[in-house]
């Protein structure tokens, strides 16, 4: 094999790999959706913060029920009565049938709604792996 043949093939393994990685990007593949364990809300609840925008939104709305839960530094869930932080979100609910459920669904943190992202690799705490949120964009994602 010469270099101008090694070359054609390099180019040709690198085009492969990355319509994979494209697919990948916009959600195509092998992934699963929520099983709705809530083994995040559980574990994660109560370490979250509030982005500018999760407080923006709820100030526009009108939610004082969510805002009440916001501290000084944009952590969330804490207990509006006490101020100590909950240690899972009070917005989880169980269905008799055991799956989870968010309360406020339609106006749940940035956090939530990007979860599991790069840091995850994309996988949940149940190690379900999903599409590609439309936030992480080829340019955000960094591959190590």
């Amino acid at each position: 094999m010469n270099l101008t043949e090694g070359s054609v093939m390099v180019m040709r393994l690198s085009t492969t790999v990355l319509a994979g990685f494209a697919k990948r990007l916009r959600g195509g593949g092998d992934y699963a959706s929520c099983r709705q364990c809530g083994a995040c809300c559980e574990r994660w609840g109560g370490t979250l913060l509030a982005s500018e925008s999760d407080v923006a939104a709820w100030k526009s709305e009108g939610r004082e029920d969510l805002l009440s839960r916001v501290g000084p530094m944009g952590e969330i869930w804490l207990d509006p009565s006490t101020g100590i932080r909950e240690k899972r979100c009070p917005y989880l609910s169980r269905a008799s049938s055991g799956l989870a459920a968010c309360l406020i669904n339609g106006q749940k943190p940035l956090m939530c709604r990007q979860y599991p992202g790069p840091v995850q690799s994309f996988r949940c705490i149940g190690k379900v792996r999903f599409p590609l949120h439309p936030y992480w964009t080829a340019d955000r994602v960094t591959l190590a």
